[in-house]
């Protein structure tokens, strides 16, 4: 599709005057990637991501296996076969979507590609879609990785005592990180409304996580969750997924200095009785499944 002069504008300023402009929401992705956005003035095309893609990988030392690059749409191969078989992520021109699909490439890209094996091998098993490809897809396009030392927050989100988790305890998330995840939470993120609402996976760790550096946290998280997706652990339906207001997160949205923000319903619900809670990535792994990162599990 080509685009007129007015929509390229729009892109541009959107990328001047929002995504760069240091909203919290991508505190993790800026931490990471943040120094190369100079050097850009608007969206980056396919050349100038796979230049930052291998950039990055050389700086992580990602293994070879997982790294991809990232060439126009096309339509002779599906997008997971592309991926799975010649490591190329289809990308699309000017598509916001498509950007942030690929800096979670970047990112996470164990997981990443644990999504897509695991896609991959359910829908040879199986000609409809499945509950855990559904759980899958949820997590890849909106999800957001809940971690922190404090069960008692977890109680809160559990429960939905949105008041007290966002505006009460807020002095303790110190040890309470959220990151955004899903490439297509990270688009609604570039002009957040109320509603907005991720797919959470929670995970408890040792305070000893948060004293680690952005890259090493980055690096056992993405090891973590590509080994929960592989193994029989993973949850096998989206409603494992814990629904999550992001923008009750302190510096998330101007208006939440106040505790009445959190009176709107709509948005902070209450708890429904016959809904099962969420399952924290704890309750469902054995402790071997964390490898040389089991010193950060938070029991014996």
């Amino acid at each position: 599709m080509i685009q007129t002069k007015q929509e390229s504008s729009k892109i541009s300023n959107l990328w001047e005057n929002k995504f760069c402009k240091g909203y919290k929401g991508f505190d993790f992705v800026h931490h990471i990637l943040g120094a190369y956005w100079t050097s850009f003035s608007a969206l980056p095309d396919i050349s100038e991501i796979n230049f930052l893609a291998q950039h990055y990988y050389h700086a992580m030392n990602i293994s070879f296996e997982y790294r991809v690059c990232f060439e126009p749409q096309k339509y002779d191969i599906p997008y997971e076969e592309n991926v799975s078989t010649n490591q190329k992520v289809y990308t699309r021109h000017n598509s916001w979507h498509d950007f942030f699909n690929n800096i979670t490439w970047i990112l996470w890209p164990k997981t990443k590609s644990a999504i897509v094996d695991t896609i991959l091998a359910q829908r040879s098993e199986q000609k409809n879609r499945t509950a855990k490809q559904s759980f899958l897809a949820q997590l890849d396009e909106c999800g957001m990785i809940i971690v922190t030392a404090l069960p008692s927050l977890v109680d809160k989100i559990l429960t939905h005592d949105w008041s007290a988790l966002f505006f009460r305890h807020r002095a303790q998330h110190s040890l309470f990180e959220p990151i955004v995840f899903g490439h297509g939470l990270m688009e609604k993120a570039i002009d957040p409304y109320i509603g907005m609402t991720a797919k959470a996976i929670i995970i408890v760790v040792k305070p000893d996580y948060f004293n680690l550096s952005t890259n090493i946290k980055l690096n056992f998280l993405d090891q973590l969750l590509s080994q929960l997706i592989m193994s029989k652990a993973c949850p096998p339906t989206p409603k494992s997924l814990q629904p999550f207001p992001l923008l009750g997160m302190p510096g998330w949205h101007p208006n939440n200095e106040r505790e009445e923000f959190f009176e709107q319903k709509n948005y902070f619900r209450p708890k429904r009785n016959n809904v099962k809670e969420c399952a924290v990535l704890n309750q469902l792994v054995d402790k071997t499944l964390w490898g040389q990162w089991k010193w950060l599990a938070p029991y014996d």
